[in-house]
């Protein structure tokens, strides 16, 4: 089949699932220290609002977080460690991961 024959297939579960998950995110506020230490590294400063826009959303997918989470603050480990506020950094890290474990926890509990 030629891409001009294909099919286009939707499915009105998954776009139900849209709509209901669909929600504004805003990143919180305590999260802006971490912004401000890479505000003016452009890249590292896009990868972070992506990682604080998934871990803001209402409806988080830790198994697609931590992953990138983790590689992100190995990384940039000595650019926080350097700068005055870098433990205040790293325990907003810290937070973000025992939120995770915590939600982890709590979901494996409902289908225990």
């Amino acid at each position: 089949m030629t891409n001009q024959q294909q099919t286009v297939f939707t499915s009105k579960a998954l776009e139900a699932n849209f709509q209901q998950t669909a929600s504004k995110v805003k990143i919180s506020n305590r999260f802006r220290l971490l912004q401000e230490v890479v505000a003016r590294y452009q890249g590292i400063s896009k990868k972070l609002d992506h990682l604080l826009y998934e871990i803001s959303h209402p409806y988080r997918n830790w198994q697609m977080i931590i992953p990138e989470l983790r590689p992100f603050v190995l990384k940039n480990f000595n650019l926080y460690r350097r700068h005055e506020h870098g433990p205040a950094c790293f325990a907003l890290f810290t937070e973000v991961f025992l939120d995770a474990l915590s939600e982890s926890k709590k979901m494996a509990r409902l289908f225990l």
